[in-house]
């Protein structure tokens, strides 16, 4: 029987990064997802693209803000504390918490959403 690999901490923060993320384009119709990760010596860099016709202006703005949150890198250590089952708006503003350097664009129903964690 194999050994399981031993997930680093830092690697599950950006594994509930990238599962938040998934998570809010699920919830707004997201179909056809591309996922890029970056794994840089000095940071590392997510990238989302996805069809998901339909999300409102005011969606798009709220994303932002609670992307735009600064780095708090305490969060991180207590994080699974934090996160709850109900509360997507706190979670976004969590992962804004975890990121330096966050980007959202939708135009034509075409979402991106771009996040960059220097490590």
């Amino acid at each position: 029987m194999k050994k399981k690999h031993n997930v680093k901490s830092v690697d599950q923060i950006n594994l509930k990064i990238l599962n938040e993320l998934i998570n809010f384009c699920m919830h707004h119709g997201a179909s056809d997802l591309d996922i890029k990760i970056k794994d840089n010596p000095s940071e590392i860099y997510i990238q989302i693209h996805t069809t998901a016709e339909g999300i409102d202006e005011n969606t798009i703005k709220t994303l932002k803000k609670y992307l735009s949150a600064p780095r708090q890198h305490e969060v991180e250590s207590y994080y699974w504390e934090l996160s709850g089952e109900d509360e997507a708006d706190s979670e976004l503003t969590l992962v804004g918490m975890m990121t330096d350097e966050a980007e959202v664009s939708y135009e034509e129903g075409k979402l991106e959403i771009r996040v960059k964690r220097k490590k």
